[in-house]
Formats: structure tokens, sequence, C-alpha cells
């Protein structure tokens, strides 16, 4: 069986969804910790409705029904992803590797952060840590740039548009003074002020579309008996070229998609033009400012703040993007792209890591992440005779004075 969670290197999943779609789950993230009738998981079926979902009668959560009459749940689908990439790293650091900090995105719930360290778990992974993924980003830019900082925050905006999702985080870099009495120094710090997201908008969006519109261009040839809308092998070989076009016209103005054999031994050919290609996906261009506003509504900031911009993500490669963040940041404003687009979030945490973890030792470089759901703080230190615990909602009184303001 072949998983796919939308990683570029597991060729032999891509392959193999092409193959057999309905047995090749991929892109199932946004699912983990979901009840069944969530929203999500209706965006979900409307993207992938070769899928056949159920309700887990014991959680209410969502089941995968496979064709050999078994199930996964999506937890279990991602314990298997982890539990090979273990084997990759084991194989590459010739030792048994168990340690492991996650990426997660920015919105994730608790339920969804509750349902990925299970899935780590079930990949036999100890998880020391879930750190955001613009977190991690915005560490790998700054542990080689720690000489740089001061006692003056610097704003840095950081603009992931990756495959699911699109998020900006706004980040001050500033060095701040270590509450070690004895080995006091100055150490860097980054604290996250802001975020913003559009948890559907993404390189696979901009995928589907396309490859909607090159399946209505095969079905109006009228070549087959059966429509390709309902051919699961057709659409995903569509939806596969979709994809590399969709590559190719970022470097291109113009190029010609090509399928062999879509079914019934009929084979698809059709040019394609950047211009059409952003009409096709003009809505979805529209909404890639949003959540540059929504960071900074969330820190209390203008734009006239932030001292930089850096784009992370492969979608951030699209034109039409680019255009975008220019309208929304100003002409004049540079996009930074010092950091590896695809590989600046895995790399920050594997500092992170090697820091938490006892066979490494780094440089301290402070994290201070935010969340973007309320917080609720629950105390038990009071009862009475019988042991029937009072609840006091909100008692901070525990905390000093300079950590309540």
């Amino acid at each position: 069986m072949s998983v796919d969670l939308g990683v570029e290197w597991m060729k032999v999943a891509i392959v193999s969804g092409v193959r057999f779609p309905d047995k090749s789950y991929s892109h199932f993230l946004d699912l983990l910790g979901k009840e069944r009738n969530s929203p999500v998981v209706k965006e979900f079926e409307r993207r992938f409705p070769y899928y056949q979902l159920e309700a887990d009668p014991k959680t209410g959560g969502v089941l995968f029904r496979h064709p050999e009459n078994m199930t996964f749940t999506p937890e279990e689908l991602l314990g298997m992803i982890l539990a090979h990439a273990r084997e990759f790293a084991s194989n590459a650091a010739g030792q048994t590797i168990k340690d492991v900090v996650i990426t997660v995105p920015a919105f994730f719930n608790q339920a969804e952060r509750r349902a990925l360290a299970q899935a780590a778990n079930l990949g036999g992974l100890k998880l020391l840590q879930l750190i955001g993924a613009n977190t991690a980003a915005a560490l790998n830019y700054g542990v080689f740039r720690r000489k740089e900082f001061n006692d003056t925050p610097v704003h840095i905006l950081f603009y992931d548009m990756g495959t699911g999702s699109t998020t900006a985080t706004i980040v001050a870099y500033q060095t701040v003074k270590t509450k070690d009495k004895i080995l006091a120094e100055h150490v860097p710090q980054l604290s996250i002020k802001g975020v913003g997201y559009d948890r559907f908008l993404g390189g696979l969006e901009f995928k589907l579309r396309l490859g909607e519109r090159f399946a209505r261009e095969f079905s109006a040839l009228k070549k087959t008996k059966q429509d390709v809308f309902d051919n699961k092998r057709g659409l995903a070989k569509l939806f596969k070229e979709a994809d590399r076009v969709k590559k190719v016209l970022s470097a291109n103005t113009e190029h010609v998609a090509q399928v062999e054999n879509v079914m019934e031994d009929v084979d698809f050919k059709h040019p394609i033009t950047r211009p059409e290609f952003e009409e096709i996906c003009d809505d979805l261009f529209k909404r890639v400012s949003a959540p540059i506003h929504m960071a900074l509504s969330s820190a209390g900031m203008t734009l006239g703040e932030i001292d930089q911009v850096i784009v992370v993500g492969g979608s951030t490669r699209i034109p039409r993007v680019q255009q975008e963040l220019h309208a929304a940041l100003g002409s004049n404003r540079e996009l930074g792209k010092s950091i590896n687009a695809d590989e600046a979030a895995a790399l920050g945490a594997a500092y992170q890591a090697a820091y938490l973890s006892k066979g490494f030792k780094v440089k301290l470089f402070q994290v201070k992440e935010a969340s973007l759901f309320p917080i609720q703080v629950m105390t038990f230190s009071r009862y009475t005779t019988d042991f029937d615990f009072d609840v006091n909602y909100g008692d901070l009184s525990f905390l000093p004075n300079e950590e309540l303001g």
C-alpha cells in the first residue's frame, strides 16, 4: 500500500497514486482530530471524491475504508509515514532514532495536536515538541544571523504558502538577558507577535483547479464511452499532469499539457498559457494578501513596522502570487528568499531537536511561541474536607507580577 502526504521525494507513492488513487492516501493531515461531520472533512471529500470515508464508531472521528475491507484512521496512516521517516533517519545516522520534533500548522487546535502526537507514538517516536511550521522557519533564519540582533526588536514577516495552506507570521528578534544568576548573558530570542492564515489556500487548490479544466476539456472531446469524471484513474492522470504544468508555468508563459492514454486509449493534448491559468485561479489569487492583514491585526501592528519580508513554501514561486504580495506589501518591498523555501521549517525543527536532546550541545536561541486559541486556566489547589474540588477558572494568582503584566 502506498501513502503520500504530499512530500515530493516519495516518488513511489506518487506513481501508485495515479494507478490506484482510491488506495493511495494523500493530503489527509487536515483530517487529524476531526469528527466525521466537520466542514474540513466535507472540503476533503470535495477535493478527493474517490475516497470512501466513514465515521469511527468508537471516537466519532474519520475512517478511510480501504478496498480490501480494511479501515485506517488518519492517525494510523500518518504513523506509517513517520515510521518510514524514522527508518530513513536511522539508516542515515547509523543508529536508532527515536526522539523527534514535528512541525505543525499554527492553526492546529488541541485536538489536532493530540492526534499528531498519537501518530508519532504509533510511528515509534518519542515526541519532544510540536513547533509551529513558521516558527521553525523563523528559527532556521535566526540561528545563522544571531550576531545581527541586539536589544532593539527587528520585526520580520514570514509568508508561507505550501501545498495545503498559507500562513503569515510576524516574528520579533532581539537579545534578552537570561535568568541564570550565575551565568547571566544576553542571548537571541524570537517571539511570535501575530499569525494569519488561510487553511485551504495552497498549491493543491491551484492544481485541482487546473486539473478540473483539463478534465472538462477532455470530456468535451467525447471520444470515450465513460465520462472522465467517473473514471478515478483517468482523473488522477490529469491532476498529475496539472501539477507538472502548474510548475512549468511559473517559469514559462505557455506550455502544452500531454497525457498518453487517459482512458480507453484516448490521449490528451491541450495548450495552456499563464494568463489562462491565472484566470482559472483568479479568486484564489485574490486571497493571497488576507493572511498578511490578519497577522498585522493579530499583532496590533502596521505594515510600516515590518522591517523585512521572507517568503517560504514552494507555491510562493508562482509569479501571480508574488505580484499579489507586492501589491499588498508595496512594490518597493523586497520579497526575501534567503532561506530554503522547501526545507527551512525542517531545518529549524532539527535545530530545536538538537537543543532539546541530551546528545547535542547547541547555542541557546530562545523561542516564544503564541497560541491562536484561548487558554483556560484551571486550579485545583483548594478543596473541601470531602475532597470535592472547587474549580476557579482564570485564577492566575500563582504567577509573579511581571508575568501577569
